[in-house]
């Protein structure tokens, strides 16, 4: 009996990064949503836990950071990467002081969220780099 496929949050005002990232993520096995905006993400992440949260950090109204902040309120326990143009030292500390596993730079070097969202899932890396 195999065990349920992991699941993936995708949040990104960007239509096109958000439905290309699923695809990517559908292909290797997670189950994946997504969400465009932080209302919508807030919704998806209160009905269901997500073992992973891809979180846009520039985005309208909420940015990923407050985000993630709003959403550890309903699940103490999320895991977070954070994928952005605007990776700062800054940026980095703030998302650390939260508990955001890892900033990573846009555009993302697939192979390398595969490899983090593994490690957060306790997969084996199923990309090649």
């Amino acid at each position: 009996m195999s065990s349920p496929a992991p699941t993936v949050l995708v949040v990104d005002d960007e239509v096109d990064a958000c439905r290309n990232l699923q695809d990517i993520l559908t292909d290797f096995g997670y189950r994946t949503d997504v969400a465009f905006n932080a209302d919508d993400a807030l919704q998806s992440v209160q009905r269901q836990p997500y073992d992973v949260v891809l979180l846009d950090l520039k985005m309208p109204n909420v940015d990923g950071l407050t985000l993630y902040s709003q959403i550890r309120r309903c699940r103490e326990n999320a895991s977070a990467i954070v994928v952005t143009a605007f990776a700062s030292a800054e940026t980095r500390q703030q998302a650390q002081e939260l508990g955001v596993k890892q900033v990573l730079s846009k555009p993302v070097d697939v192979p390398v969220l595969l490899g983090r969202i593994s490690d957060l899932v306790g997969r084996t890396s199923q990309v090649t780099v």
